[in-house]
């Protein structure tokens, strides 16, 4: 393996999910070069490259395909905050979730619609308002875990 392949290697190892331009900044190659030696290592089975929401990210090859999903949606800030709220509040409103972390009700929405695809999130009806409630803690704490140890969502 050369430098670059092992620079690849070892960036995937400790990021698990990182984005394709973060692994171009924080290798200082060019979005060709990535292509080419992460195509390398994933024909070889050293790395997954899958595509979640628009975006290309880059597992270790012994990473879970839904826990790919569930890394790929905690990289994404809002999707990670929305996250982190439901694990420390159990449960909230879509009004009072965008309020508190601070963005558009469309743009909470988007999010949303994506957790619930990967069935970390169930909204419920509470008579004729609609509740929010994480479905998988456990999973996203791990998946947490996997993408910043320095976030302590086991202490929530």
């Amino acid at each position: 393996m050369n430098d670059i392949e092992s620079a690849l290697v070892k960036h995937i190892s400790e990021h698990p999910g990182v984005h394709h331009n973060e692994l171009v900044r924080a290798l200082e190659i060019t979005p060709d070069k990535l292509q080419r030696v992460s195509q390398k290592l994933r024909e070889d089975g050293i790395v997954i490259i899958n595509d979640f929401h628009g975006k290309t990210h880059y597992f270790p090859s012994d990473c879970d395909p839904w826990m790919q999903e569930i890394i790929a949606l905690l990289r994404r800030e809002t999707s990670r905050e929305i996250l982190l709220y439901l694990l420390e509040e159990r449960r909230s409103y879509p009004a009072e979730m965008a309020e508190e972390i601070g963005v558009a009700r469309s743009t909470l929405e988007w999010h949303l619609d994506r957790l619930i695809d990967a069935r970390l999130i169930d909204k419920l009806h509470d008579g004729r308002q609609v509740v929010l409630i994480l479905t998988e803690k456990g999973r996203v704490r791990k998946g947490i875990e996997q993408i910043d140890s320095s976030i302590s969502a086991l202490d929530v």
